[in-house]
């Protein structure tokens, strides 16, 4: 996964040449998709917004208020 916010050195080390820029719908995309594939959630598009937090916390500091995410566990027996 890359960084949402800036290249990696590495990718221009070698060439020279200035890597193509990274969409961050993109980035969420497969953020989302992670989240899908370890966390089981109660609702589906609760990953989407999870990932958006996770991409926030490469800016926070940008804003005056920033949001947490409160995550708790549900004790099911199978």
């Amino acid at each position: 996964m890359t960084n949402l916010l800036e290249a990696p050195e590495s990718a221009t080390q070698h060439t020279g040449e200035t890597p193509a820029p990274v969409r961050l719908a993109d980035e969420l995309e497969q953020i989302e998709a992670l989240i899908h594939r370890y966390v089981k959630l109660s609702d589906p598009a609760l990953a989407m917004l999870i990932a958006v937090w996770i991409a926030n916390t490469y800016t926070f500091e940008c804003f005056d208020y920033c949001g947490y995410l409160h995550i708790y566990e549900t004790m099911e027996t199978q």
